[in-house]
C-alpha cells in the first residue's frame, strides 16, 4: 500500500485533470466541482499538510513517465469539451458519441448550462492547466535525450502562451545563467511586470540561429550531474 501512495501522490495532478474533465463533460452545476475542489485543497489542505520533501525511490520508473506524456491528452481533451460547450452543433460528433455509448445527452446538459456556469468552468479550465500543463512543461523540454519528449513539453507550453519556454529557457538560461545575457523565463528582480521579460525572452529567441538551437544528439540518458 505504502509503494502504491508513492505513485498515486505523483499522479494527483492528473486525477485532479481526469476529474475536471469529468466534471466539463457533466456540465450545468457540475461544472463548479473542480473550483470547489481546488480552493478546498488551496485554504484546508495547504495549511493542514506539512511541505513535503519526500523522495521516494520507485521501482517503476516508466509509471511515472506515463503520467506526464498524459497530461497533454487530459489538456486537450478539457479544451476540446469545454469548446464543444461553446459551440451550438456537435463538433467532431461528440455529443451523439457519448450519447450512443455513454447515454448521456450533452446536448441537453449544454442548454441548461448557464453563462455564470461556463465562466466557472473557464476558471476551472484555466486552473487545472497550471496544474496539470505548466508543471509538466518545466520538466519534458529539460530532456534534450528524446525529441518526442520535448514535442510534448512544447505543446504543453503553449496551453500558457509560452511556447519559447523549451528553447530560451532550456539553451538560453541554462546556458546564460547568472550574467547579464540571461533573460530567464520570468522578471529580473525589481522589474514589476513580466511582459518586459516576456519581450526579451522574444528577442532573444529571435537573435539566435537555427543551428545553435539544436540541441546536440546524445547516444544515452545523461547522468544526474550532466
Amino acid at each position: 500500500m505504502k509503494s502504491l501512495n508513492k505513485y498515486l501522490k505523483f499522479g494527483s495532478l492528473i486525477i485532479i485533470g481526469l476529474f475536471n474533465l469529468l466534471m466539463l463533460s457533466l456540465g450545468e452545476v457540475w461544472m463548479w466541482g473542480t473550483l470547489t475542489l481546488c480552493l478546498v485543497f488551496a485554504v484546508v489542505g495547504n495549511p493542514a499538510f506539512e511541505r513535503d520533501l519526500d523522495e521516494p525511490e520507485v521501482s517503476a520508473a516508466w509509471v511515472l513517465d506515463v503520467f506526464l506524456y498524459l497530461s497533454l491528452f487530459i489538456v486537450l481533451a478539457m479544451t476540446v469539451i469545454y469548446g464543444w460547450y461553446l459551440s451550438s452543433g456537435d463538433p467532431f460528433g461528440i455529443g451523439a458519441y457519448v450519447h450512443q455509448h455513454l447515454s448521456y445527452d450533452l446536448a441537453a446538459a449544454r442548454a441548461e448550462t448557464t453563462s455564470t456556469q461556463m465562466v466557472v468552468a473557464f476558471s476551472s479550465l484555466s486552473i487545472t492547466c497550471v496544474l496539470v500543463a505548466a508543471n509538466v512543461r518545466r520538466e519534458l523540454p529539460h530532456r534534450a535525450w528524446g525529441p518526442t519528449t520535448q514535442l510534448i513539453g512544447r505543446w504543453l507550453s503553449s496551453f500558457s502562451f509560452d511556447g519559447s519556454f523549451s528553447i530560451e529557457h532550456v539553451y538560453a538560461h541554462h546556458h546564460n545563467v547568472a550574467t547579464d545575457e540571461d533573460h530567464r523565463d520570468r522578471g529580473r528582480q525589481g522589474e514589476e511586470i513580466i511582459a518586459l521579460s516576456n519581450v526579451a525572452n522574444t528577442a532573444s529567441l529571435l537573435s539566435r540561429s537555427k543551428p545553435s538551437l539544436r540541441p546536440p544528439r546524445r547516444t544515452a540518458r545523461p547522468t544526474a550531474f550532466e
